[in-house]
């Protein structure tokens, strides 16, 4: 059977990138999100797209690593999340901090209204996005949506857990010491347990992958 999902974009663009992020590159962006997940039986719809223009949240309040305004972040949040529960919801930052592509967590269990509710939803770097004209180095394809949208879906990254059996709790992923980076083709992180590194899995940090 197939999986359902509403999606909600948000972006949010400073004055002097307020056209950065077109229609045609978020339809791009879609479109990657989705071919990402409907081999798995999951089909999203891409149901509205917010915009908004302030150079505060252009940032996603990231300052040196980490937010800096937590209170007018979950404020912004709870102002533009759309959807129950089950609806993703995905915001985009044009000045969002480059050392970070995005972040998105985990399942849980919440109460609709509080602020886990609220947020749910996935930061992502806008300029992870396809056809964006200054990407990311190495995250440029729009594959970090689909890297931190798994998390959402409740996949961890494919190193989790390093060379242990449980790993990152897909049997099918072979283990894998750590996160990789560019594309090491034939890596093995794990020679003494069965399989090569996934590196092209999007939960792992592959060039392109996330």
């Amino acid at each position: 059977d197939t999986i359902a999902v509403d999606v909600y974009f948000h972006i949010a663009s400073s004055t002097a990138k307020a056209n950065i992020i077109t229609d045609q590159i978020i339809q791009a962006q879609f479109q990657v999100l989705h071919g990402g997940f409907l081999p798995y039986g999951i089909e999203l719809s891409l149901v509205s797209t917010g915009r908004i223009v302030d150079n505060i949240i252009a940032t996603g309040y990231w300052v040196n690593g980490s937010i800096e305004d937590f209170d007018a972040y979950l404020a912004y949040l709870t102002r533009t999340r759309r959807g129950g529960y089950d609806a993703l919801n995905i915001y985009y930052y044009t000045d969002m901090e480059r050392g970070i592509s995005g972040f998105c967590n985990l399942p849980t269990i919440v109460i609709e209204g509080d602020q886990f509710f609220y947020r749910d939803g996935c930061q992502v770097n806008g300029n992870s996005m396809p056809g964006v004209p200054d990407p990311l180095e190495n995250s440029g394809l729009g594959h970090t949506s689909v890297h931190e949208s798994g998390h959402w879906f409740g996949l961890l990254h494919t190193f989790q857990g390093g060379c242990s059996i449980s790993g990152d709790g897909v049997d099918d992923t072979p283990p894998q010491a750590s996160a990789s980076t560019g594309c090491p083709e034939g890596r093995d992180s794990c020679p003494g347990l069965a399989g090569l590194d996934p590196i092209h899995n999007y939960m792992d940090y592959s060039s392109d992958t996330w």
